[in-house]
Formats: structure tokens, sequence, C-alpha cells
């Protein structure tokens, strides 16, 4: 749509104006020249205009010079009504026509206004349905009493003529039956109205908090966000509610950046403890650092090369339908190692399980190389930087930013005591108790009670799965791998949740069990033990202060499977190796490593 559309409506020369600015972009010279247009048409000088409004004479100029586009449209409406006034009305098409020339002028000339106006644009049709699910309710609930009333009449008009219209009771009953029926229905349908009224109300309180956020970046008039890479694959979204890990960024960032070709990172850490968060956060955070940002799934080391594959034609090279996946795979690696045609890259390979399986296609090159991984055994092939859980600040920080209306500090503090600040538990909390309501002292009593069903309620936003589905699947892959290794697992969930001296757990002792005694008194057996348990995030490792250390999650998860009979069972293992570690190691042993 042109100008030659406005003739309808206002005359083609505009007034005299500032000749534009030629490093406008095209959007915004569209807009200003259709806005001279309709002011010309109004008869108004600046003057006039800002003493008839509540608008000041520079903000006027700016906008029929192109310095500045109207995040609203409360100044087009306004011209728009002048001419209205004048005799002019505009057709829907015409206005249609400037609002989309003024949004794609803001778009252009201010990307985070122009982001508010969406999200202001979505609360308004997000309270529109509010509204007219709440009418649809109102109206269902008037049918439903109108259906109330006729079976009250039915039943009334029953009563009277039952004697005498005995051949017509079937009848009257059909009907009856078919009322309820409706009302069923109908009460069905209310619920569903209900639903979607309550609905409608969060997703609004979710884009008002969202405008919160994005409102103050404006006024304050910060720095346009930075451009892309020209290659990003794969990379799942920011999460908005990243907490903290600041001094690991800062580590990550360093390292990478002190050398030209820098050894690849690590990033190490037990299930649940954000490794895939901190990887995400770190593309997001440097991505104008970088060229080409890649991710790979690295779990299935089969699937590793056709994800590098699928880089190729991104650096000017055949596709894999062309040469197949390894051969296009191997060209990828090597064009990276070589700087050509980007030096500048990213790589993550996001959980990694054995360095082998990765060790031919991890390019070492002038770019950067980022692995998430349970495995400690990283650490003799890469610098490793381990996650850990979160401190109780983060811990605290995170739960009152997801439920911010939800929860006070002093909850958010006893809940985080009580998860033993994992991250991926406190996002389920979150969630549970953003979709339930539930309270903090409800929570922690079912937590105590019924640790399996609880986690495995609550879906996280920003994970893939629940806790108990995560760790289902590390005990699947452990028993199928090294079945023996649940023998320690289980014994460890009866210590407390603090770190075990292995010299605690390297000792026979009168009184245990045969398996246990067995697996013990085999050092090199036991080392394979503990080491699986590592590579399967199910224990983290301290090699220089010969600990091991099960989350206080994972330990109530292993106990909520078992029966009374072998809780009584392994605490009494339990507290014969402590009191044995205990009287012998006496000068060595930590203050807290008491049985549960």
């Amino acid at each position: 749509m042109t100008i030659e559309l406005m003739t309808e409506i206002v005359p083609k020369t505009p007034a005299e104006m500032r000749p534009l600015d030629p490093a406008l972009s095209p959007e915004v010279v569209a807009w200003v020249s259709e806005l001279r247009v309709i002011w010309a048409a109004t008869g108004l000088s600046i003057t006039r205009f800002a003493a008839l409004y509540p608008i000041d004479k520079g903000s006027v100029s700016r906008y029929l010079n192109g310095q500045r586009v109207p995040r609203d449209h409360w100044f087009l409406e306004k011209l728009l009504a002048v001419q209205a006034e004048n005799g002019r009305t505009v057709s829907p098409d015409v206005r249609e026509h400037l609002t989309d020339l003024q949004l794609r002028a803001l778009e252009t000339a201010h990307p985070r206004e122009y982001v508010v106006r969406l999200v202001s644009d979505r609360l308004e049709l997000a309270v529109i349905g509010q509204r007219e699910a709440e009418r649809y309710a109102r109206d269902l609930e008037e049918q439903l009493a109108d259906r109330v009333r006729k079976i009250e009449l039915l039943a009334d008009d029953n009563r009277r003529l039952r004697t005498a219209w005995d051949a017509d009771r079937a009848a009257t009953q059909a009907e009856k039956e078919r009322l309820e029926r409706e009302i069923a229905e109908l009460t069905a349908y209310l619920k569903q109205a209900r639903r979607r009224g309550v609905d409608a109300e969060r997703r609004c309180r979710e884009l008002e908090e969202l405008l919160n956020q994005l409102e103050p970046t404006v006024q304050e008039g910060e720095h346009e966000p930075k451009p892309d890479p020209a290659v990003w694959g794969g990379v799942p979204p920011r999460n908005r509610l990243f907490t903290g890990r600041d001094r690991l960024l800062e580590e990550l960032r360093s390292n990478l950046a002190r050398e030209a070709a820098p050894a690849p990172q690590v990033i190490h850490g037990m299930f649940g403890e954000g490794k895939t968060q901190l990887a995400v956060e770190y593309a997001h955070r440097y991505r104008s650092d970088y060229d080409v940002v890649w991710w790979i799934p690295a779990d299935q080391p089969v699937l590793v090369r056709s994800a590098l594959a699928s880089l190729t034609p991104h650096l000017g090279l055949s596709s894999d339908a062309v040469s197949g996946v390894a051969e296009s795979a191997d060209e990828a690696v090597a064009a990276l190692r070589k700087g050509e045609p980007h030096s500048r890259w990213l790589l993550v390979f996001d959980h990694a399980d054995q360095p082998e399986d990765l060790r031919d296609l991890i390019p070492q090159g002038p770019g950067h190389v980022l692995i998430t991984s349970r495995n400690c055994r990283w650490q003799a092939y890469a610098n490793t930087v381990s996650v850990g859980v979160f401190t109780r600040d983060e811990s605290v920080d995170f739960l009152t930013r997801r439920v911010p209306h939800g929860l006070t500090v002093k909850e958010a503090g006893r809940l985080a005591e009580q998860m033993g600040d994992l991250p991926l538990a406190l996002e389920q909390a979150g969630a549970l108790h953003t979709e339930t309501g539930i309270a903090v002292p409800e929570y922690l009593q079912l937590l105590a009670q019924r640790t399996s069903k609880l986690l495995a309620e609550g879906r996280p936003s920003e994970y893939l799965v629940p806790m108990t589905a995560a760790y289902a699947l590390s005990v699947d892959k452990l028993e199928e791998r090294l079945p023996e290794s649940m023998i320690l697992l289980r014994l460890c969930a009866f210590f407390g949740p603090e770190p075990i001296p292995l010299g605690a757990l390297s000792k026979p002792v009168p009184g245990l069990e045969p398996q246990v005694a067995d697996l013990i008194a085999d050092p090199f057996r036991l080392l394979r033990v503990v080491a699986e348990l590592g590579r399967f995030g199910l224990a983290r490792l301290d090699l220089a202060a010969r600990t091991i250390q099960i989350h206080r999650l994972i330990q109530a998860l292993v106990r909520d499977e078992l029966d009374e009979g072998e809780h009584e069972r392994l605490q009494n293992q339990a507290n014969l190796l402590l009191a044995e570690y205990t009287s012998t190691d006496s000068d060595e042993r930590p203050s807290r490593t008491s049985p549960h």
C-alpha cells in the first residue's frame, strides 16, 4: 500500500518540514512520509497541537522528522481524529496500513521498544481472552440454572400427575435423563471455562511481569542487543531465571581467552546441578564474540558425527547428503581446526560420557570447546570446572524469583535447606508451587514421607525431565553396567549427606553382610564401583580429600525404594562401618559423618 491509497482522505502535498536524515532506515522514511501527509491535512501547527493535547513540541517535532518513532498509537490516533472532525474519515484499510508502517519503523529504529510493544499487545489480547472466558462462564451458569429450574418444574409435574399420567411417565423420565445429561455436560463446560479463566489470569500475570522487566531497560536507555553469530545452531533458549554462577562463568571465560588455542573446558557435576544451564548461559552471554556457535547433544556418541556433519553447509563445505555423515563430520572438524572460514567458533558437547568417545571429534584450533559431563574421568583430558549446588543465597534468590508472590525469604531458605540447594530440585519445587499453590510446610512433610512421588511432580521448565526420572535413568544405566555398584549406593544412603571418607568404606568388620564385606575387602572392585557412581552423577568424588558424597535427595530417593526391613539392615551396616572407622582413625575422621 502506498501514499496513493490515502488520496481519498488527505492532500498529497505535506507541510514544509526539515529534510529527512539520509541515515534513516527505509521503514522509518516510509512511516514519516505518510505521517507528514496526515499532519499537513490537519492544518495545525506544532505549537497549536501541543497546546490542545498533552504532548510537548519537541516530541512532535522528533516524530515528524523521524528522530523518534512513537511506541503506541496515541499520536497517530489524535491526528486521525482531527481529520475526522474536519470531515475526512479514515478507512480501515488506511488505518491498518499506517499501523503496519509504524510497527516496521519502530522495529528498525527502536528494537527494545518494539519488543515491549509486542508484549503489551499480547497482554491486551490475554486480557480480552480472560474477559471472554468469564463471559462464557457466566452464560453457562445461566444455562445451568435454567436447566435446574426446568428439572424442578418437571419433578413437580411428575409428582402431581403420576397417578393420572402413567402412560407418559416413560417419556417424562427420558426427558429428565436427557436434561440431566445436559447438566453434566454444561457442568463440565463450566469447569473448563473456569480453568480457561484461571489460565488467562495467570498468563496476564506472566506478561505483566515480563513487561515490567522490559520496561525499565527501555526507560534507562540500555545499549541495543549484540548481534547473533553468523552461524547459530541448536542452542537452547536462554533461561530468564538463570541465577548466580558468575564466578564459574568468569572462570570459563578466563580459561578460554587465555591462549590462542585453548584446551577444551569441561563443566563437571552431578545430575541436577545445572551443567547444561551454565553452558547455555555462557553461549548466550558471549555470543557476540563468536562467528559460529554450534550445540551438539553428546549423550549418544553415534549422533555426534551427525551433528557435526550438519554444520558443514555453514562452513562452505558439501553437505552430508553428498559426501556422507562420517566424511562430512571429519571435514567440519578439519575446517574448524584450521579456522576456515571462521576462526571464532564455539562448540558445546552436552551430556558427554566417556572421553574416548569424543577424542577424535573435538577440534584443536583457534576456537573454543565446552563439554558438560557427569564423568570425572574428563579431568585427565581437559581443564575441568566443577559446578556444585547453589549457595544458600543463590537458592533463596532463585526461589523468590521463580515464585515471586508465593514465597517469603524465610520459607525459601527452609525449602533450600531440605532440598540441599540442588538447582533441579529447587526448579521442580518452584514449578509445583506455581501449579498448585502448595504451602512450604506441606511440601516438606511430603518430601520426608513420599520423596519419590513428590519429586516426580512439578514439570521443570528448564530441564528435560523431573528429578525422579533423571535418577531412575542413571540407576538403570548403573545397574546395566555394574550391578554391584548399587550395593555401595544403598549403603551410602544411610550415612549423613556430608562427604564420607573412603577410609570408612575400606575395612571389613565383623557383622557385615557377605556381599558388603566382599566388596569392601577387594580395593580394586571398590574403586571401580566408586568411579561408576561418579560417572553417572550419583556421587561427588573428591580424590584429594579421599571422600565420596551422595546428595541428600539422592539418598532419600534410594531409601524410598527400600522396605522397612532393608532400612534397618542397611542402617546397621552403616553403623558398624562408622563405629570401626571412628575408633581406629580418630585423628582423621571429619566431624560430620554420622549415619542417617
